[in-house]
Formats: C-alpha cells, sequence, structure tokens
C-alpha cells in the first residue's frame, strides 16, 4: 500500500470515527435524558421522537425522525399536530402524535379530539392538557427514525457505533506497529553503517601503516647496501 493511499485512508477513517462519536455522543444524550423525562428525548426546549406508525402519512411517514416543541396547550389551534400520551385498549400508556381536529373549552381545561390523518377515525380517548407532550414544529427526517431505533438495541449500537470503533482502534495499532517497525529498521541501517565506516576507517589506517613500515624497511635495506 502506497503512503498517499495510506495517508487516505486514515484521514477518511479518522473523520468517520469524529462523526461517530459525535453522533454517538448526542443519541447517548438524548437517551439519557429520556430516563429523566418519562422517556422523552429532549434538549433546549425540543422533544425527539421516532414515529412507528403510518397513521399519519402523508404529512409524517413511518420511520421518520420528527422535532417537536414544548408548547402553552392555550394557544394550540384545530389541525395543528400534537405529540400526547394516551393508552390503549389494554391500558398500557403509549405516545402519539395526531392532528388536532376540534377542542373543547371545559371548566378544567380544553379537552382535544385528535385523529391521524391516515385513519378514516378520530381517535378513541380524547387529550388533556396534562397529556401533551409537544407541538409538530414541520421538522422531520425521513428514515432516521428506524435508524435510531435500531441503534437503542444492543446489536444496533454494536454495529454501528463499538464496531467502527473497534476497527478504528486496531488500524491505528497496526499504523503504530508500521511506525516502530520503520524506526528500528532505520536505526538497524544506521548502526550497521556507523560499524562498516569504523570498519573501512581501520583498514585504511592498517594499509597505511603498513605501507609506511615497507617504506621504511625499503629504506633501511638501501642504506646497508650503500655501506
Amino acid at each position: 500500500m502506497s503512503e498517499k493511499v495510506s495517508k487516505i485512508i486514515s484521514v477518511v477513517a479518522t473523520s468517520l470515527l469524529v462523526v461517530i462519536i459525535l453522533f454517538a455522543a448526542v443519541v447517548s444524550f438524548l437517551f439519557y435524558n429520556a430516563k429523566s423525562n418519562k422517556d422523552i428525548p429532549s434538549a433546549f426546549g425540543c422533544t425527539a421522537f421516532a414515529i412507528q406508525t403510518d397513521s399519519m402519512e402523508d404529512e409524517i411517514k413511518e420511520g421518520d425522525f420528527i422535532l417537536g416543541k414544548k408548547c402553552d396547550p392555550a394557544l394550540l389551534e384545530v389541525d395543528d399536530i400534537i405529540t400526547f400520551y394516551t393508552v390503549d385498549s389494554n391500558g398500557k400508556v403509549f405516545v402519539n402524535t395526531h392532528r388536532i381536529v376540534d377542542i373543547e373549552e371545559t371548566s378544567t381545561g380544553r379537552v382535544f379530539t385528535t385523529k391521524g390523518d391516515n385513519s378514516p377515525d378520530i381517535d378513541p380517548r380524547r387529550v388533556y392538557e396534562g397529556d401533551i407532550i409537544s407541538q409538530y414544529n414541520g421538522f422531520r427526517i425521513p428514515l432516521l427514525g428506524d435508524f435510531l431505533t435500531f441503534l437503542s438495541g444492543q446489536l444496533g449500537f454494536f454495529l454501528c457505533i463499538v464496531l467502527p470503533v473497534l476497527l478504528y482502534t486496531i488500524w491505528e495499532v497496526y499504523k503504530l506497529i508500521k511506525v516502530v517497525a520503520h524506526n528500528q529498521k532505520v536505526q538497524l541501517i544506521k548502526d550497521v553503517n556507523e560499524e562498516t565506516s569504523d570498519a573501512v576507517k581501520e583498514a585504511i589506517i592498517a594499509e597505511y601503516l603498513a605501507k609506511q613500515q615497507e617504506e621504511k624497511e625499503q629504506q633501511d635495506q638501501s642504506d646497508q647496501e650503500e655501506k
């Protein structure tokens, strides 16, 4: 793998990890906040919901992620879309998002009749002021609700958060090992070069001394012959 390709992979991996960490932090904050807010994720006056049914199509589709804003029930009007607590036929409390089709003023407050756009009938249980969570503000992201629902499970969290972080960690360890191995190789070559240089120097000196000794012996022999 070339150095250029390796750098590109590293930059892409780092960028993806940053996005994943930020996304995980936001999701974790919302789910943590939901634990102290009746299981409703909220922040800065807004509430977040993953739509589970098609009862509000085509305005809001199944699998959408929507935001709502906390509201004053006294200001709500017919045709507004609200999210509220309600109860099913088995007495189980759940959250619903439907449109207001009628408002009744009573001595104890306003009572709302709601209906899903994709449903032929009005909701069987009317909504009281204390049941209202938020008013839909028109913000939605298609399919993100399905993704967040998947992410909230153990498998989704592992595949989308834990696994990418784990793979990135392995990649960084691999790069670190390569750097250490490269540095060791460079140091080894440097040490070999230094040892080779010393050996060459010693050989040159030995050769010079031998030559000097040979010349001296030749000079001595010449002097003796002249005598």
